[in-house]
């Protein structure tokens, strides 16, 4: 995967959702990503429907907050350190982590 901005993993996101047996879930994830830019971007999946999007929304399953090239090189799979990530506090979850788990687990491109 060649994508490099924020806006080209959350498309990719989107398609790849969309291409996955996503229904049935109903879930709101925020993504607070910062570093030389601050982002925020919700994914939100309510039965057949999803939406990936810049923006907030309220009161989310889950919120999960990093620094944008931490998520880049995430959801790349480049990154071999998740869980001392989690330990450093470099990738942080607040709510419901499997939900979020599950989204990203769908939504990974290789």
């Amino acid at each position: 995967m060649t994508k490099n901005t924020v806006r080209e993993v959350m498309m990719e996101m989107l398609t790849q959702l969309q291409a996955n047996a996503t229904e049935g879930m109903n879930a709101a994830i925020q993504f607070h990503l910062i570093g030389e830019t601050n982002e925020d971007w919700r994914v939100i999946l309510r039965g057949k429907h999803c939406v990936v999007e810049p923006g907030t929304v309220e009161n989310p399953d889950a919120v999960f907050t990093a620094e944008t090239q931490d998520f880049i090189r995430l959801m790349k799979g480049e990154m071999e350190e998740v869980g001392w990530s989690f330990m450093q506090g470099r990738l942080i979850v607040l709510g419901d982590m499997s939900v979020l788990w599950k989204i990203l687990a769908q939504s990974k491109s290789t």
